[in-house]
């Protein structure tokens, strides 16, 4: 019967088993694209140590997963000398002597944390007492103690000599381990802004000096949905005279262009500006590439990509910009600063910045449901030859906070640049390459 239908009719069908073939393998394609789409920017699940979904005969087999992730995916690790099968061999051992969830997971944090990158990291939450301590030369001072702080018998200014009875500097060196930074700074820096928060113990013994006295007190640490939600303005304005005004931007997330809009017609008529990011650990890149534009005179490419041109906006600042900066200006907060620092007419005050603009981080994620992020993207440069990852922006002005400022409420770097206003000397002092 098929020999005696029409050519034509059999070309037909044949045609048509091939569409059919063609439209299922792309169909296919379609589907496995999109649950490709679905798992990479699937929302990361943080969680708790002890509420980790394992059990002990799991240690390995995740690990050997979260392993086989890292080096697949994180994009820095051969531009920073680490031996992979090296480290892996270090810890294999150690998670195979593991016997309950928590110190399997202060492990995994302990292994993230010696890639040496600021946004590697678990997604491990830590208890806490919702406040970081002030860092100034490696001594930790209460500043602005919340309701629960005070509670627990804490006082604006207490001076935080011990934790445990292990003597403050031994303890942040002990425990920085498991931190993530990009710099040694960093990572030192993040140990000690932490003596507040833990990823296991819930309860510390922290002795403290207020005036002649030292003191012992217990402090129980709590998950972080006991306390109360706090917001934090994203942008804050204040003029401080008739001719210098200040800006915070405490983020680069989402309402800052919202809520810069409302500040800054409130400064930008002042001869001087302080643009303050010292707060600010980043989040939206675009987000600073806009602020940016407030804030150049010329055109300039983006330090993350120099196909992206900055152009100063219609009604941007025309007068002589100060951005503070330190330790805790990080991701998209550092990208800001170096296109502001690369721009010429900024001048930074402050100390260096973390290190770290990001280099793509995403989310993994493995089959026993232990999250991780990863740096993605190989490190770079920005147009003026500056990394973006790995050194910190170190300002033009290098002020660090005294200790007797912090004492009697005076901010070193804003002071800084008060006087340096005052004495008419507002010219950059180095050249920017």
């Amino acid at each position: 019967m098929e020999k005696n239908r029409p050519l034509w009719k059999r070309v037909l069908k044949i045609a048509g088993i091939v569409v059919l073939v063609l439209l299922l393998a792309f169909g296919g394609l379609v589907g496995y694209a999109y649950y490709k789409y679905q798992q990479d920017n699937r929302e990361a699940e943080f969680c708790y140590l002890p509420d980790l979904t394992l059990t002990p005969d799991q240690f390995a087999a995740d690990f050997e997963e979260i392993h086989r992730l890292t080096v697949e995916n994180y994009s820095l690790y051969r531009k920073k000398g680490i031996n992979m099968d090296s480290l892996y061999r270090a810890f294999v051992p150690r998670v195979s002597q593991a016997r309950e969830v928590t110190e399997y997971g202060l492990l995994v944090q302990e292994y993230v944390a010696a890639l040496r990158a600021g946004h590697a990291n678990t997604c491990f939450r830590t208890y806490t007492a919702r406040i970081v301590p002030e860092v100034i030369n490696d001594s930790l001072f209460i500043s602005r103690p919340n309701r629960y702080l005070l509670d627990a018998g804490f006082r604006d200014k207490d001076c935080i000599l011990a934790v445990d009875s292990i003597p403050v500097k031994q303890w942040i060196a002990r425990n920085e381990k498991y931190f993530c930074g990009s710099t040694v700074s960093d990572r030192h820096y993040r140990s000690a802004k932490n003596v507040l928060r833990s990823y296991a113990d819930t309860v510390h013994h922290y002795t403290v000096q207020r005036g002649a006295d030292t003191l012992t007190l217990n402090l129980q640490l709590r998950r972080s949905d006991y306390f109360p939600a706090e917001e934090q303005p994203a942008v804050e304005a204040r003029v401080l005279n008739d001719s210098i005004g200040y800006l915070a931007i405490n983020t680069m997330m989402s309402p800052v262009m919202k809520e810069f809009a409302t500040c800054y017609p409130t400064v930008s008529h002042l001869p001087y500006l302080i643009v303050d990011v010292r707060g600010n650990g980043g989040g939206n890149s675009t987000n600073g590439v806009h602020l940016c534009e407030y804030f150049i005179r010329h055109p300039q490419s983006h330090c993350l990509s120099t196909s992206r041109q900055l152009k100063p906006s219609d009604d941007a600042y025309r007068g002589q910009v100060f951005l503070l900066v330190g330790p805790t200006t990080f991701s998209a907060a550092e990208s800001f600063t170096i296109d502001m620092k690369e721009s010429g007419n900024v001048i930074l005050v402050g100390e260096p910045t973390a290190g770290d603009t990001g280099n793509g981080p995403k989310y993994f994620c493995t089959s026993h449901g232990t999250w991780l992020r990863l740096p993605t993207r190989e490190p770079g440069y920005s147009s003026k030859g500056f990394p973006l990852e790995g050194e910190g922006v170190v300002p033009h002005y290098t002020v660090p906070f005294t200790v007797d400022d912090f004492m009697h409420g005076r901010d070193t770097q804003m002071e800084f640049v008060k006087k340096l206003i005052a004495s008419g000397d507002t010219i950059l002092p180095v050249a920017v390459e």
